[in-house]
């Protein structure tokens, strides 16, 4: 849960950065080399139809998640990070709760990613997740 800093020493390994869209606006990082089988398979994939699937799965606002994302991280063949820059979010192209690094699914031609949780509940204090696929088979990868 302590991304920002990479592995040093005996257990270093290079990961994969994939760019989704040109100058680093949108990309994919994943830390097992060889994880992502053909980088050229997610050329456009952003332009492709997107799907989302809300889970029906809440909790408080402000609530921290990082502990679903170390959980996916060791339990989802295919897992990633989608990173964006701001202006990639706020023009709707991806929908992220945040730019650093959101758990993603590479998986062929597709990506899934958690979407930004939207708000949930009578009172509005809850946040459900949801996920958000893009590609050919955009809903089953959701």
């Amino acid at each position: 849960m302590s991304g920002f800093v990479p592995m040093q020493g005996a257990g270093a390994r290079r990961g994969v950065s994939v760019p989704l869209l040109g100058d680093g606006i949108v990309g994919l990082w994943q830390d097992e080399p060889g994880g992502i089988a053909d980088a050229a398979a997610f050329a456009g994939v952003l332009s492709e139809p997107r799907a989302e699937a809300w889970t029906g799965v809440t909790i408080l606002a402000r609530t921290p998640s990082a502990d679903l994302d170390l959980w996916l991280a060791t339990a989802v063949p295919g897992f990633c990070l989608i990173t964006a820059r701001q202006e990639a979010i706020d023009d709707g192209t991806v929908s992220l709760p945040w730019q650093f690094g959101t758990p993603a699914l590479a998986d062929g031609p597709n990506l899934a990613y958690r979407a930004k949780p939207r708000p949930a509940g009578e009172a509005g204090d809850l946040r459900e997740f949801g996920v958000i696929g893009h590609g050919p088979d955009a809903s089953r990868a959701a």
